[in-house]
C-alpha cells in the first residue's frame, strides 16, 4: 500500500503529468494554385537535414506501477455522492476511506502488470537507435520525392548535391536559378521516431514530422509551407525492435514511401482552381 504521507505528492504528481505522445491530426493550408503550378517549370528537390529521435517508450515495471497507483487514487478519491448534511459528509469520508486504498493498491498491481522489464526496454532503445543512426533518412525521402515526382509530374527534376559549406538557402537557391531551376521543393525532416499514448505500454505509430516549402530559386521568396506528418505501423516498442530492429527499418522504408507519395500529390497533382 502507498503511505499516507505520500498522497499529496502523488495528487500533484497527477495533476501536473501531461498527457504528451498522442498524434493529432494537422489540418493541410489549400494546394498551390494551378496559376503557380503553371509557371513551374524545373523543380530542385532539397532534403537534407538529420532528423532529431523522438520514442515514446514502454513504461518499465516501477513507473507504471507509481502511475497506476496515481490513477487508483484519483479514482478512489472521486468514488461516492455528492448529497448534503452531516450524514452524507461521514458517509462520503467512509466510502473515501474503503476507495482510496483499494483504489490506489488496484491501481499500482495493474500497471505493474501491463509495464515493461527494464532490462526489455534498455535493450529494445539500444537497437532502435543503432537503426536510426544506419539509416540516412534525408537522403532516402529525397530519392522516394524523386522518384514519385518522376513518375506522377512532367518537370523537370533536379537533386543538387548537398550543400558543404554555410551558405544561406537564398544565396544557395540563386545559384540554382542560374543553372536553370525555377523552383525548389525544400523538405526538412524536424523529427522521426515513435509515438502514441500515454499508456504502460501502447501500440506505437512510426512517425516523421517534417516541414514542406516551395520556394522560387531567383529570389528565395516562399511559394507556399506546411508542416507535414506521416505516420505507419503499430507496434509495441519492444516489437519495433524484434530482430535486430528490422521492423524499425522496414517501417523507415514504408513512412518515406508514404510521405513522398502524399508531398508530391498535394503540391503538384491535387486539383485546385
Amino acid at each position: 500500500m502507498i503511505p499516507l504521507y505520500l498522497l499529496p505528492s502523488l495528487i500533484l504528481a497527477a495533476l501536473c503529468c501531461g498527457c504528451g505522445g498522442s498524434l493529432k491530426e494537422r489540418e493541410l493550408p489549400a494546394a498551390p494554385s494551378e496559376a503557380l503550378r503553371a509557371n513551374i517549370r524545373t523543380v530542385a528537390i532539397i532534403c537534407e537535414q538529420n532528423p532529431r529521435l523522438e520514442m515514446r517508450k514502454a513504461q518499465d515495471k516501477g513507473s507504471a506501477a507509481t502511475e497506476g497507483a496515481i490513477g487508483g487514487f484519483l479514482s478512489g478519491a472521486g468514488a461516492g455522492g455528492h448529497g448534503g448534511g452531516d450524514f452524507a459528509g461521514a458517509a462520503q469520508v467512509l466510502v473515501w476511506i474503503i476507495a482510496i486504498p483499494i483504489g490506489t493498491v488496484s491501481g499500482a498491481v495493474e500497471g505493474a502488470i501491463e509495464g515493461v522489464p527494464r532490462e526489455q526496454i534498455e535493450r529494445a532503445d539500444l537497437e532502435l537507435r543503432k537503426a536510426a543512426d544506419e539509416v540516412d533518412v534525408s537522403s532516402l525521402l529525397r530519392g522516394r520525392l524523386l522518384e514519385e515526382a518522376q513518375r506522377n509530374t512532367r518537370y523537370v527534376l533536379r537533386t543538387p548535391l548537398p550543400s558543404s559549406d554555410e551558405q544561406d538557402c537564398t544565396a544557395r537557391y540563386k545559384k540554382l536559378a542560374q543553372e536553370g531551376v525555377d523552383t525548389v521543393l525544400e523538405v526538412s525532416i524536424l523529427s522521426m521516431g515513435l509515438g502514441g499514448n500515454r499508456e504502460p505500454n501502447p501500440p506505437l505509430q512510426l512517425v516523421i514530422r517534417a516541414r514542406v516549402r516551395l520556394v522560387q530559386a531567383i529570389d528565395g521568396r516562399e511559394l507556399y509551407a506546411y508542416p507535414w506528418v506521416s505516420t505507419y505501423g503499430s507496434h509495441r516498442f519492444t516489437e519495433w525492435a524484434e530482430n535486430h530492429a528490422q521492423p524499425f527499418r522496414s517501417g523507415i522504408e514504408r513512412v518515406t514511401g508514404l510521405a513522398a507519395r502524399g508531398i508530391i500529390e498535394e503540391l503538384f497533382l491535387v486539383h485546385r482552381p
